[in-house]
């Protein structure tokens, strides 16, 4: 297979972190035409430019995320799940294309004549953040410093610093008083941040300073939801041994769990069941819709997930809304696998 395009690669990004599979992703309506074979020569060689814009819809995001070059996956896949994001993340990357050109450092916007000190003083305190120049930093700091100021999107300096994952930058910020608790326009948290950039020395730090785990953003993602979509081991490891909930649904009903399995992430699943943590996720919860997450992986055709399943205490005879059995799909599918898997566990 040749090696995906550049924007073959967020197609493949956008429908994973999705969790569609190819063949999940051919039963949405929004692509009628749309065959794997289509969709993996999309992957190859690019999306089909005539096609570019509906598949961007079907994302909720615009054209330009799918093609930019400057793009980083991280702020792609922010996009995917934030697409309010789109017009400050542009403007970022041109200011950031300028200064480049011109071989300069990023420059301070101009500031209204109204604006508070505590703006600029938030703005060079950024900069310095994003360079790293950790003595620029504290020489911006002083004791009436407004540490939990926020920007237009509700992100202090907090954010940002769990955003890049600057360790020494978050640190200073909370012996100033940092708000752990900060919520931008959004409703992110510091250690959703984290978690979702899979900045493991910012999740310890912040859940040793005792943040609160089971925070949501506005979609009612927590920061163990977050790793868990991401498959961020680590972070998911952290929030599960310090008794974050496996088992708090979204705002739709959906479940960590759930967003691992139709991922295909073995070792996620396994996690969520793990003997360390005081709340292990439960392997018989069903969906908004019945589904079970056995039944899920079935069908899906996943058999290691479909094993960490059982091994967790899927019951196998547990029976979905159509009042079908995971056992009697597994014969029904015809899997060899699958069925063999089913009559290893039995006692």
């Amino acid at each position: 297979m040749s090696e995906l395009s550049p924007s073959g690669y967020r197609l493949m990004l956008a429908r994973k972190h999705g969790g569609h599979t190819q063949e999940s992703l051919l039963d949405e309506p929004n692509f009628p035409n749309l065959n794997v074979k289509t969709l993996r020569r999309w992957e190859q060689q690019g999306i089909n430019p005539t096609r570019v814009e509906e598949v961007a819809r079907y994302f909720q995001i615009e054209v330009w995320s799918f093609l930019d070059p400057r793009l980083t996956d991280e702020d792609f896949l922010l996009l995917i799940d934030n697409p309010t994001l789109t017009a400050p993340l542009k403007a970022r990357y041109a200011k950031e294309a300028a200064s480049l050109a011109k071989g300069e450092r990023p420059q301070r916007p101009p500031q209204s004549p109204t604006a508070p000190p505590e703006a600029e003083e938030y703005f060079q305190a950024l900069q310095a953040l994003e360079l790293e120049d950790q003595d620029l930093f504290l020489s911006l700091l002083h004791p009436d410093f407004a540490v939990n100021y926020a920007g237009p999107d509700g992100w202090t300096l907090l954010h940002w610093a769990a955003h890049r994952g600057r360790l020494f930058f978050a640190q200073t910020l909370l012996g100033l008083q940092a708000d752990l608790e900060a919520r931008d326009t959004e409703g992110l948290s510091p250690l959703i941040i984290a978690a979702a950039r899979n900045h493991s020395p910012l999740v310890a730090l912040f859940l040793e300073r005792g943040c609160e785990l089971d925070r949501v953003d506005q979609k009612g993602w927590s920061a163990l939801t977050w790793a868990a979509a991401h498959n961020n081991l680590t972070p998911l490891g952290l929030l599960m041994n310090q008794g974050a909930n496996p088992n708090l649904p979204d705002y739709r009903g959906d479940l960590p769990l759930f967003r691992a399995i139709r991922s295909n992430f073995v070792a996620c699943v396994s996690q969520l069941f793990s003997d360390q943590a005081p709340k292990p996720a439960n392997p018989n919860r069903p969906d908004p819709q019945g589904e079970l997450p056995l039944h899920l992986a079935l069908r899906l055709g996943f058999p290691l997930v479909v094993q960490r399943l059982l091994q967790a205490g899927a019951d196998p005879m547990g029976k979905n809304r159509d009042k079908v059995s995971a056992w009697e799909l597994a014969k029904e599918l015809s899997d060899p696998k699958m069925v063999t898997l089913f009559r290893e566990s039995s006692p």
